[in-house]
């Protein structure tokens, strides 16, 4: 950590150099600087950037989410305000500046010790440093015109179930199978996010329609909306962490039917309430709800069924193949 820091500063330094040394022709020509005066420009600018960059790798380590985001842009602006503000003044007087040299010396002292002491960063390290080598690649890249997608950063806590209590009072694999498969959903933005938008599509078809023809539809939608969710299924039971246990077929089979249902009838269940109320009334609404749970609970016993005897398919064939 010692000898990145002093890489850090030396590469700071060797960096400002090469650009005042660009600069220096047109800063000393142009604006009539004086060599005593572009000495305390570098010299404050280079402070300025080594303060704001310790402070900045340390407020990223202690802050996550829009905290992280708003406390880290909000400090390189107001530094910014105040370097623009400060310079002209810390040119022109010579106490200032030793002032304003003396004063963040310290305080990039004070950081470094703190960024030395602090314990538990290393995978954090590791990952801005991969960061800070693929950024320069993305750019070159981008100028050649090879657009790269650039990873979301993951949230400390998740929107939904942030405490990862227990959703089940009941134990058993079949119970902590629903809950995995559930939490992975909706705590994936984008799965959250096909989900309501696939439930405000489903709700305007409904009411697209009128009469008899609305309540077929309605009933085709109920195994259009499970099947949907089926897929979040399939992609949660995927992945390589699920795989790490040795669920048995009954267990899977029956907590496949669980997470349907559970997962299903919230949603399904508002655009029932929705089309119920906006054809008859309040009160016939409400009476559709144990209607709609019976809907849902025989549309998710029949998925299942399929997606599982799909499944057994799939795994009889490759076994074949080989």
């Amino acid at each position: 950590m010692k000898y990145g820091l002093i890489y850090s500063f030396s590469a700071a330094f060797l960096l400002g150099v090469f650009f005042f040394a660009l600069l220096a022709p047109f800063v000393l020509q142009h604006y009539q600087f004086s060599q005593i005066q572009m000495f305390i420009l570098f010299s404050i600018t280079f402070l300025t950037k080594v303060f704001l960059g310790l402070a900045k790798q340390l407020l990223s380590l202690l802050l996550y989410g829009w905290q992280q985001f708003v406390v880290i842009r909000g400090m390189l602006v107001l530094g910014s305000l105040l370097f623009v503000i400060l310079i002209p003044p810390i040119l022109n007087n010579f106490i200032m500046f030793l002032a304003a040299v003396l004063l963040l010396f310290i305080a990039t002292g004070m950081l470094s010790i703190k960024r030395l002491n602090y314990k538990g960063s290393f995978f954090a390290d590791v990952a801005r440093e991969q960061s800070e080598k693929i950024k320069y690649v993305s750019f070159l890249l981008a100028l050649s015109g090879v657009n790269i997608k650039q990873p979301k950063k993951q949230r400390k806590r998740p929107w939904l179930f942030r405490s990862s209590g227990i959703i089940f009072k009941k134990r058993n694999a079949v119970n902590g199978l629903v809950e995995l498969c559930i939490k992975s959903t909706v705590r994936n933005t984008t799965r959250l996010g096909q989900y309501l938008l696939f439930l405000c599509l489903c709700g305007l078809i409904i009411l697209s329609f009128e009469g008899s023809m609305r309540w077929l539809i309605w009933l085709a939608l109920a195994f259009i909306f499970v099947n949907f969710v089926g897929l979040y299924w399939q992609e949660s039971l995927a992945s390589e962490f699920m795989q790490l246990f040795p669920w048995q077929p009954e267990e899977k089979h029956l907590a496949l039917r669980k997470f349907l249902f559970s997962m299903t009838l919230p949603g399904f269940l508002s655009i029932s309430l929705m089309a119920g109320f906006q054809a008859y009334s309040c009160l016939v609404a409400l009476l559709i709800v144990p209607v709609c749970i019976v809907v849902v609970f025989y549309s998710c016993r029949i998925v299942a069924f399929y997606l599982v005897t799909s499944a057994k398919e799939r795994t009889s064939s490759t076994s074949a193949k080989r």
